[in-house]
């Protein structure tokens, strides 16, 4: 009998997870459509006579949509053209913009009706929907419907291209876009290029290198079987990032290729960093998206000064005593608000911006490093955290 068990591909029981104390936390609904969706994916597991559906292929964002109001959106707009975005296209029919460097998109939805408007009306300024680049798009939808995310279907204009899309992370939108030889971008067809293109300076950046997302502490485990199952998305071990206010769980996923790396970060603390975001934008969401640049030192130098995050001055002393660095460095990136960190031969370069709604940006570049910068989490926390508060500190005598 074992003998039989074993040509079928057994290897001895499993655990169903759905059912430990973690899972159990969140709502019954929830527990239910985790529980099916394990199931789903735990099949495709076992060997069968019939091949599980083809996994997407996934070959990073290709876009990411950022809703904010007409009467608010100059300051942000300020944060993008220090980052060096330009507005290169404007959609054809709404109140929509794109704005571009290196093979990075952000759309600018300034709606006010429909989705956008009612996401923005909830949450306020904040990533409404993440695209991502597939080889078969239909067959990215259909998959992970299948694997009980909810799809999402909105009105369609004339001449406007459909993107399949099923709902993500407090309601936001995952959308599913591929680039057919000889077909274009999705913004040929719905966006007309911007007659006068603005022309701020350029940081030489590459690409979104990742997003990270904060959720509720019920939904953690949630979200991250949605990520495996649908995106065939693995996760690392959890990871503990101090903060002046308490402790922040931290679960980086990425595929293979890590073409697309997504961190989870929860905490019980209410005024942590990642529990100030869900309270300003009430509810969960992506809280900072990290780009990948070609020199680390012309970003942070062209990167306006006031949109930095300010790093405290003893970082560097002890970045000194951690690494042997040479002088002339370690002055240049105090100099440049520049955070360091190297496991083995591998560096990692990372420059913050400053938080506008709770939402900020990251500059990095790796050189052989797959991580994210844990170590420097702590010191980013703290600057974080002495904003606020003096943030907290005029309000109140503003009020007083």
């Amino acid at each position: 009998m074992l003998r039989k068990l074993e040509e079928i591909g057994y290897q001895g029981p499993i655990s169903h997870e759905i059912f430990s104390d973690d899972f159990r936390a969140s709502s019954a609904r929830r527990i239910a459509t985790d529980g099916m969706r394990s199931f789903l994916w735990l099949s495709e597991q076992v060997p069968s006579r019939t091949p599980p559906a083809a996994l997407p292929v996934i070959d990073g964002i290709e876009f990411i949509e950022f809703v904010d109001h007409t009467n608010q959106v100059g300051e942000f707009i300020k944060v993008l053209h220090g980052l060096g975005f330009r507005r290169s296209h404007r959609h054809r029919s709404k109140r929509v913009e794109l704005y571009q460097q290196g093979d990075v998109n952000l759309v600018l939805n300034l709606e006010e009706e429909g989705f956008p408007h009612a996401f923005y009306l909830l949450h306020g300024l904040s990533v409404a929907a993440v695209a991502l680049r597939v080889d078969d798009a239909d067959r990215a939808a259909a998959r992970a419907t299948a694997m009980l995310a909810k799809p999402f279907v909105g009105p369609i204009g004339k001449g406007e291209l459909e993107i399949p899309a099923v709902r993500g992370v407090s309601g936001s939108l995952v959308y599913f876009i591929e680039r057919p030889d000889g077909w274009g971008t999705f913004f040929d067809v719905d966006f007309a290029p911007d007659p006068e293109p603005e022309q701020p300076a350029d940081l030489g950046l590459l690409r979104i290198d990742h997003v990270a997302q904060v959720v509720p502490e019920a939904e953690l485990l949630s979200w991250v079987l949605y990520y495996r199952a649908i995106l065939a998305l693995e996760a690392t071990e959890r990871t503990d990032l101090p903060d002046p206010h308490g402790l922040i769980i931290s679960r980086a996923m990425t595929n293979r290729d890590r073409t697309l790396r997504i961190a989870l970060n929860v905490s019980q603390a209410e005024r942590t960093a990642a529990s100030r975001f869900t309270q300003q934008t009430a509810g969960a969401g992506a809280q900072h998206i990290a780009f990948a640049c070609r020199d680390i030192f012309a970003a942070a130098a062209a990167l306006p000064a006031e949109l930095k995050l300010p790093v405290p001055e003893n970082y560097y002393e002890d970045l000194a005593a951690r690494f042997d660095l040479d002088d002339a460095a370690i002055a240049r990136m105090r100099e440049l608000s520049i955070l360091y960190d190297r496991i083995g031969a591998g560096e990692f370069f990372q420059v913050f911006t400053r938080s506008i709604n709770g939402l900020f940006f990251e500059i990095v570049e790796r050189r052989d490093y797959d991580r994210y910068g844990e170590a420097n989490a702590p010191v980013r926390l703290a600057a974080q955290a002495m904003l606020a508060r003096s943030a907290a500190e005029i309000m109140t005598a503003l009020r007083g």
